[in-house]
C-alpha cells in the first residue's frame, strides 16, 4: 500500500465509470489506487449495495467521491462503511435521510442547468423534454 487512501469514484446519472477516465489517469499518475465502478441506476438500494461490494475490495482507508446522482449513492452509505475516511461531493446531491432528488427539485423552479430536463416522469428518467 502506498500510504495514500484509495479513491472510489461514483458516476452520476446518464453516465458510467468511463466518465472519470481523465481523473483516474491523473490520480493514478500521482500514485493513488483508483476505482471507477459501474452503477445500474435502476434502484438506489442496488447502487448502494454495489458500492458496498466495491468498498469491501479496497485495501485500507478509502475516499469516496460522488458526482450528481452519485452523491445520493454516497450519502446512502450512512455511517457503517468502516474503511471510508472521507466523502467528496462533486456537483452532487447530499440529501437528508428520507429525502429524494425529485422532492428536492420540486421545491422551486429549476435553474438554467436543469430547465431542459423533465424529472417528473420515471419513464423518461429525466430525459430532455420533447414537444409534439
Amino acid at each position: 500500500m502506498s500510504g495514500r487512501p484509495n479513491i472510489v469514484l461514483v458516476h452520476g446519472a446518464w453516465a458510467d465509470g468511463s466518465s472519470w477516465g481523465a481523473v483516474v489517469e491523473r490520480l493514478q499518475a500521482d500514485g493513488f489506487h483508483v476505482t471507477a465502478p459501474q452503477f445500474a441506476e435502476g434502484a438506489l438500494a442496488a447502487d448502494v449495495a454495489r458500492l458496498r461490494l466495491v468498498l469491501a475490495r479496497q485495501d485500507g482507508p478509502t475516499v469516496v467521491a460522488g458526482h450528481s446522482y452519485g452523491g445520493q449513492i454516497v450519502t446512502a452509505l450512512g455511517p457503517d462503511a468502516p474503511n471510508v475516511v472521507g466523502l467528496v461531493y462533486i456537483a452532487a446531491f447530499g440529501l437528508d435521510e428520507g429525502e429524494s432528488i425529485g422532492t428536492l427539485l420540486a421545491q422551486g423552479p429549476p435553474g438554467p442547468a436543469l430547465a431542459h430536463l423533465d424529472a417528473t416522469s420515471r419513464a423518461t428518467r429525466g430525459c430532455p423534454r420533447t414537444t409534439s
